[in-house]
């Protein structure tokens, strides 16, 4: 990429974090092109927040609207554009859908199994391979170019891409999992505008899709890493947590809410996006692993796994960590939670996905499939998008008359209150969990000491007041006539 071009983004982006700071998630939502009838990449946006504010999924007279075949496991999650669900399966084709109808309208071949979710970005499609190559596809399914990412035949693409401000971010591994490495590729021609590291590659797997917000790219590959998204630098490194006697690994996924960077792993860590100081960590004895999160203001969402192989949603505080509720699934799950502003959604082992009030977590129905659900669900309007390892992608929402020859895609309040009162679900169980604060010494940023109402949306960053049509215009004027004076 020409340097003249780079300084004139830098200039751009300048610009507008001169007016727009106080939004940390505002800009990124832009560059994800989310919309109300859109879930353009894995969790929705580039902080990998998992909520869209615009959906809103109906709580009876569910059933399947649609499914349609992919000729291989459905690891990744659909991404939703424009009237078309995009999939990538492990058959090794991306398959595109007609969103309302379910009718097939084309597939590309890379000729290897694509576990990474894609994303659309300017209006075209870009997914990668388990080679490592990029694929930029056009909506109709033409493909626009290709690169090659690997340096060698043994490293794949197997996390989410991101895409932000021009550039696709792309963790690249080896089959293996001992190492890693992160690429910054135009999106417009193919060519890569850094690699990081320049001349190696790191010691450690790439456990996240890259997380993107303002100058920094976020990335966890044996430790977590922010890089500067222009030079490819690294600001800071963080390669474990310590809490007094007590050293926590940081392998996983990453999301950011606000001015917390949160490390889904063994625990759940918090750092300091500005230079990756340790701010808290939330214990939980009960679970091997937590899933990557989902976050709204005050209330994150995470899944998890007992020793025993028991499968479980939760739902704690952001600020104090305490826990708001849990709820046992029926099985184990790999796959991550998703929010609307009422409603949870996560998939299971069990081949059934399922649905949950956010606020008290009453489980309110489930659909099945005839394999695991590991696929991570994509909300859009009033429907649910998801894959399944039975190799059919699938679009759910509310019918008319719900099929009677398939009763158990439904819950019935019988199977409802049966898993509800499920005896591992107990106080006493319960009682095994920490949700504490690691880090005593660490006080309550200015966020979390925030009292709940307009201006501070619940204890969370994001201004929504910023979403009025009279503050955008009136933003997009100055942004204007800051331009023609820089």
């Amino acid at each position: 990429m020409a340097k003249e071009t780079r300084t004139m983004r830098r200039r751009r982006f300048l610009g507008y974090t001169t007016l727009l700071a106080a939004s940390s998630q505002l800009t990124p939502r832009v560059q994800a092109q989310s919309t109300e009838s859109s879930w353009p990449m894995f969790q929705f946006d580039t902080t990998n927040t998992g909520y869209n504010p615009d959906a809103s999924i109906p709580s009876e007279q569910i059933g399947k609207q649609w499914q349609g075949s992919t000729f291989g496991e459905v690891v990744t999650s659909p991404v939703v554009v424009d009237g078309k669900t995009f999939v990538g399966s492990k058959g090794g084709n991306v398959h595109a859908f007609d969103s309302k109808t379910g009718e097939k309208l084309w597939e590309f071949s890379t000729g290897y199994s694509i576990e990474s979710t894609p994303v659309v970005y300017n209006g075209d499609l870009f997914v990668g391979d388990s080679q490592g190559t990029v694929y930029s596809i056009s909506m109709e399914g033409s493909e626009n170019w290709s690169e090659s990412l690997s340096p060698d035949d043994g490293y794949g693409i197997f996390n989410p891409l991101t895409a932000y401000d021009g550039e696709l971010f792309v963790a690249v591994s080896d089959p293996d999992w001992y190492s890693s490495y992160l690429v910054s590729v135009n999106a417009s021609d193919g060519s890569v505008t850094w690699r990081y590291p320049s001349d190696e590659n790191l010691d450690g797997k790439s456990s996240s899709a890259p997380v993107v917000s303002g100058e920094t790219v976020f990335v966890n590959m044996g430790g977590v890493r922010a890089v500067d998204i222009f030079d490819g630098e690294a600001r800071w490194i963080k390669e474990s947590a310590s809490a007094g006697s007590t050293v926590y690994g940081i392998a996983g996924e990453l999301t950011l809410s606000g001015n917390n960077l949160i490390i889904s792993s063994d625990n759940l860590i918090c750092l300091d996006p500005s230079d990756g100081s340790l701010k808290w960590v939330y214990t939980n004895s009960n679970l091997e692993k937590i899933s990557s999160i989902a976050v709204d203001g005050r209330d994150i969402y995470f899944t998890g796994n007992t020793e025993s192989g028991d499968g479980y949603v939760y739902s704690i505080d952001k600020v104090t960590r305490e826990q708001n509720w849990r709820k046992q699934l029926r099985a184990t799950t790999d796959s991550d939670p998703v929010i609307t502003d009422k409603k949870l959604l996560t998939g299971a082992d069990d081949g059934k996905l399922y649905t949950f009030e956010r606020e008290g977590g009453a489980r309110l129905w489930t659909i099945s499939t005839g394999e695991s659900v590991d696929s991570t669900p994509s909300l859009v309007q009033n429907s649910v998008y998801f894959g399944s390892n039975d190799g059919y992608a699938y679009k759910v929402g509310k019918v008319e008359d719900t099929p009677t020859d398939t009763p158990s895609e439904t819950s019935s309040p019988t199977e409802t209150s049966e898993i509800e009162s499920t005896p591992t679900d107990t106080a006493t169980s319960e009682s095994t969990e920490t949700s504490t604060d690691r880090v005593p010494t660490t006080s309550a940023t200015s966020e979390e000491k925030f009292e709940r109402g307009f201006f501070t949306n619940n204890g969370g960053t994001e201004l929504r007041f910023l979403r009025n049509p009279f503050i955008l215009t009136v933003g997009g004027f100055l942004l204007s006539i800051l331009g023609i004076v820089y």
